[in-house]
């Protein structure tokens, strides 16, 4: 009866052991998840922060490119309306031209004849003088307009390039985003 008793005994102390052992696991298993749980709250208010900064980068990338999009076609427009500008002073100085062509043929013309008619020769030489004086005005008109359409095309590839790479940006900050929503949904 006392071996049955002490034997009993010894089996409930085993017993006792392995439930503290279990208490203790258990115990600590709680508390690494507790800190997991700390952390992993951590990290979730981390992400939620970097995705809300995300979609004002987004938003901001956005407004630019609507910028970017109107000075574009201003400057498109401003090219045209040189373009239009040059082809009109291009026009005008192939009428002056053959003007002087044909006023130095009346003027060769003129030469030959007799005295009484050196008169309207030099009148002839002086509308001569004034066409070539508004022919070179025109050149020089001409020569800062083709400088002012080389600028503002620069521009216009400048501002295309420029475009292109925010549009770029702003695609890899969407992609990047929607992998950081998609995470965190899955992480909830």
């Amino acid at each position: 009866m006392e071996n049955l008793h002490q034997k009993t005994v010894q089996q409930l102390q085993n017993r006792l052991k392995e439930l503290e052992l279990a208490n203790k696991d258990l115990t600590e298993r709680r508390y690494k998840g507790d800190s997991t749980v700390r952390e992993l709250k951590a990290k979730l208010s981390s992400a939620e922060d970097e995705c809300q900064r995300m979609k004002q980068e987004v938003l901001s990338l956005r407004r630019e490119n609507t910028t970017l999009d109107a000075e574009c076609h201003e400057k498109e427009k401003q090219v045209n309306q040189l373009q239009m500008r040059v082809a009109v002073l291009e026009q005008e100085i192939k009428d002056k031209d053959q003007l002087v062509a044909r006023t130095k043929e009346v003027l060769e013309a003129t030469q030959e004849q007799k005295a009484n008619l050196e008169e309207n020769a030099e009148k002839k030489q002086f509308q001569i003088g004034k066409l070539e004086t508004s022919l070179k005005a025109l050149s020089t008109e001409f020569l800062k307009a083709n400088e002012i359409i080389k600028k503002l095309q620069g521009d216009v590839k400048t501002l295309m390039s420029k475009l292109k790479l925010k549009n770029t940006v702003t695609v890899q900050q969407e992609n990047l985003l929607a992998e950081k929503e998609e995470k965190l949904q899955k992480e909830q």
